[in-house]
């Protein structure tokens, strides 16, 4: 915006009005008040069943467990979860995500109670795909009945967790991001910031400051 403002100054011949910008270096670490942990993702899968809500258990461990995003989650259909792959179209690329043993056991139960023969698995009342928006309320209802912060409840958390879990036990970033379906590598990287509490920690264990002040 700042970019756009100065060469409207150039234009009108105001150089001297342009503003200056600065450079904002990146981060080391990031905010965790809001990261979802592995215990909480459980809690909001264990109170959906505990409510009857399959259907929002269900959503909520696919997109944990695949690690895809919100709106790609209407590319998981019958046909994927036969080769226990989803073939997700986005941002101009394909991309293939496996789908775990047991979540596709759990997704094959479901579709066989509901009479699901074909197409997209998760369909809202019209027979349509889900909506961000109505998976967004899904993940929040979950949290709500968890007693979890709802600040920490939404879709793109449980992808930030499944992230975390995977570059814990693998430490494969290249990997990774061909997962998630990103493009440049430091998006990935960002996701995997240290987080603020351990950053602290580290810091003050330095213990720079005198015995004797």
């Amino acid at each position: 915006m700042l970019s756009a403002v100065n060469a409207f100054f150039i234009y009108l011949g105001l150089e001297d009005s342009q503003v200056k910008q600065i450079a904002i270096q990146e981060s080391s670490y990031r905010d965790d008040s809001r990261d979802l942990n592995r215990d909480e993702y459980f809690q909001l899968v264990a109170a959906a069943l505990a409510q009857g809500l399959v259907v929002v258990a269900l959503v909520i461990a696919t997109l944990c467990n695949t690690g895809i995003r919100a709106s790609e989650l209407a590319f998981l259909t019958v046909e994927s979860l036969k080769i226990q792959n989803i073939r997700i179209y986005n941002k101009k690329k394909y991309r293939m995500v496996r789908i775990p043993d047991q979540l596709a056991s759990k997704l094959k139960d479901y579709i066989a109670a509901q009479g699901i023969k074909e197409g997209p698995i998760f369909l809202n009342k019209h027979g349509d795909p889900l909506t961000r928006h109505q998976i967004w309320s899904m993940v929040k209802c979950a949290a709500k009945a968890a007693g979890i912060d709802s600040n920490k409840a939404y879709p793109h958390n449980l992808r930030h967790l499944f992230a975390k879990e995977y570059y814990e036990r693998y430490r494969d970033l290249e990997k990774l991001a061909k997962i998630l379906g990103h493009t440049s590598i430091d998006t990935t990287r960002k996701y995997l910031l240290q987080p603020a509490s351990e950053h602290g920690r580290q810091i003050d264990e330095l213990d720079l400051m005198p015995k004797d002040w």
